[in-house]
């Protein structure tokens, strides 16, 4: 199983562990999860967004998580960037704005 973010939320990975989920290949289902990533759709606050999707990450892998899954792989990306390169600046998204890049 792979998955890859489309846009930069953690809902992207956190969404295919809701129950029911067509691309829940674990069959892995905790409606307190699914709770709190309802909670955090709707929340128009970034900060209580993201303590939802703690709450939720830790009931799926946290300490006491349920562990579903077995992350042993992630996709890397490796830049080669000289030295004197500023404002090269990677994200999850792997896009990188170059009208920030200068050489000097």
């Amino acid at each position: 199983m792979g998955w890859i973010a489309d846009f930069p939320d953690d809902i992207n990975f956190l969404s295919v562990f809701q129950c029911g989920s067509g691309n829940n290949y674990t069959n892995w289902c905790n409606k307190t999860f699914d709770g709190y990533l309802k909670q955090a759709t709707a929340e128009q606050d970034q900060q209580k967004r993201y303590d939802l999707y703690q709450k939720a990450e830790a009931l799926l892998s946290g300490p006491n998580g349920d562990m579903p899954i077995a992350p042993i792989y992630w996709y890397t990306f490796a830049y080669q960037v000289a030295e004197n390169v500023h404002g090269w600046n990677t994200n999850p998204m792997d896009t990188i704005d170059l009208t920030k890049v200068s050489i000097g």
